[in-house]
């Protein structure tokens, strides 16, 4: 048990070093795939700059499980974060001597490798922030550290776009290593709780496993959302080479466009906990059949329609963004059901 003090200060941290984190990686890959774009011309570059992280991601989630739930939580997040420090550090020296040629293949092999140091930082100190605060205080904990990701996701892209076409990318590296230093500060200087046992995260895996295996019907539904945020991401990377491609617009409208996507995302999560549910299921569907229909009238609008396509995107972006937050704290809830 701590005292309120301590509790309210615990919150402080992980709700700054929540912010922090997110708006420097955000910032970083924004800027660093609006590069590339911009240096390459190519959407093929654009695209895989962004997919290539959450593809490791995913493919590392077992391998990182299993390290995560068999170490010291504040050591794991400690290397992580130093680790990415100096992936971050390596790849700005290799930066200044790299050929046009030579840049998107050096960038997806210092994402590969970022990604695999954040993917391990990411998890650990997730899985550790409810054991820095009493349960009482969790709610509160849950809610800072949404708030501070979407404040830090709505910033990121507009100051990406403003920062790609106003300074050096040297400089943007620069930043992205001040953000995880500041973020290796916060976390040393956090207290962590006490780890649980090997015994209770395994019993609490099969019960996750046992979870899914009774309840068919979610399995199914995490499909459509998977179709359903890949054509979200399709249009992500689509937006931008238009943008900047096409229509020879600056990546500074490109980044505002694409944070009218985060303002959807925070304004239906905001809505969404305003509201109580009978089936939290039946919600998601709806809202991803909207996004489905959403994304066929965009196609009809940007074919058939006289409007600025700027403006078609701009709708959009906050249409679907809207969908994407509505959807989120439904799906957090269906899936926490199943790791208690």
């Amino acid at each position: 048990m701590y005292s309120a003090k301590i509790n309210r200060r615990q919150l402080f941290k992980v709700g700054t070093t929540s912010f922090i984190n997110a708006l420097g990686a955000s910032i970083f890959v924004y800027a660093l795939s609006l590069y590339l774009l911009k240096v390459t011309g190519s959407a093929f570059s654009y695209g895989t700059s962004l997919f290539v992280g959450p593809i490791i991601g995913i493919l590392l989630s077992p391998i990182t499980g299993r390290v995560i739930d068999r170490s010291d939580h504040k050591k794991v997040a400690i290397f992580s974060e130093i680790a990415l420090i100096i992936v971050i550090v390596l790849f700005l020296i290799v930066f200044n001597e790299l050929n046009t040629r030579y840049l998107y293949v050096v960038a997806v092999i210092f994402i590969s490798f970022s990604e695999i140091c954040a993917r391990f930082f990411t998890l650990t100190y997730l899985s550790s922030t409810p054991e820095m605060v009493d349960e009482n205080y969790h709610q509160r904990l849950n809610s800072i550290q949404t708030m501070s990701n979407s404040v830090a996701s709505i910033i990121s892209a507009p100051i990406a776009g403003v920062l790609v076409a106003k300074i050096d990318f040297n400089y943007i590296i620069c930043i992205e290593i001040i953000t995880e230093l500041l973020t290796l500060l916060m976390v040393y200087i956090t207290p962590f709780g006490n780890d649980s046992s090997n015994v209770k995260r395994i019993t609490k895996s099969t019960q996750k496993i046992d979870f899914f295996k009774n309840y068919r019907e979610i399995v199914i539904f995490g499909f459509f959302a998977i179709i359903s945020n890949f054509m979200n991401a399709l249009m992500q990377i689509g937006v931008p080479y238009v943008i900047v491609n096409k229509l020879d617009k600056s990546t500074e409208v490109s980044g505002n466009l694409q944070g009218l996507f985060s303002w959807g995302v925070f304004l239906g999560g905001v809505f969404i906990t305003l509201i109580t549910f009978k089936s939290q299921l039946k919600v998601v569907k709806k809202i991803y059949f909207l996004n489905f229909g959403a994304l066929a009238i965009l196609g009809i609008c940007l074919k058939f329609s006289s409007i600025n396509t700027i403006i078609i995107f701009a709708i959009f972006e906050l249409v679907l963004g809207l969908l994407n937050g509505l959807a989120d704290p439904p799906i957090l809830y269906i899936y926490s059901i199943g790791s208690t």
